[in-house]
């Protein structure tokens, strides 16, 4: 009787390991990023509407306790992954560099920007609320865009 309530125990501890904050956010998602940034230069300040991104986004287990590798793949563009932890629906991650590009009519600018925030899962969908601080690449001009709103929904199997 003892050996059976034992197992029985160890077994019941075993299921209540599994990491369910990680199952359900795992899976492969559409997104769509947008949100305004403020560019300086040494004689002007302009506030500019960051062109949208969409793309695929895919979240995969990392088995290794509530890490998630996040695969950000954007139409028409560049492909970046983060590695982040799911606790309570809430996604955190360390900040991360990547590229944003700014399109003029006439010409575009490249900076290079430190991402930082969290995202939160409700019922198939993620919201990303993100902030961008950078440089230019030629150095000339910086952007602070404090409210990048990135939306992903879970893409039915």
């Amino acid at each position: 009787m003892k050996k059976s309530i034992f197992f029985a125990l160890a077994g019941l501890l075993t299921l209540t390991a599994c990491n369910c904050n990680v199952y359900q956010v795992e899976g492969s998602y559409s997104f769509k990023t947008s949100g305004l940034a403020e560019i300086t230069t040494a004689t002007d300040t302009t506030m500019i509407r960051l062109s949208d991104e969409t793309g695929m986004m895919d979240i995969r287990n990392l088995k290794n306790g509530d890490s998630i590798l996040i695969v950000m793949n954007e139409t028409n563009g560049g492909v970046f992954t983060i590695r982040a932890e799911v606790k309570d629906k809430v996604i955190t991650f360390a900040p991360f560099e990547r590229t944003v590009v700014h399109l003029l009519s006439t010409s575009s600018t490249t900076y290079l920007v430190t991402v930082s925030g969290s995202g939160h899962y409700t019922d198939g969908t993620i919201v990303f609320d993100l902030s961008y601080d950078g440089l230019s690449l030629d150095g000339n001009k910086t952007l602070t865009a404090p409210e990048i709103k990135t939306v992903a929904t879970v893409r039915p199997k």
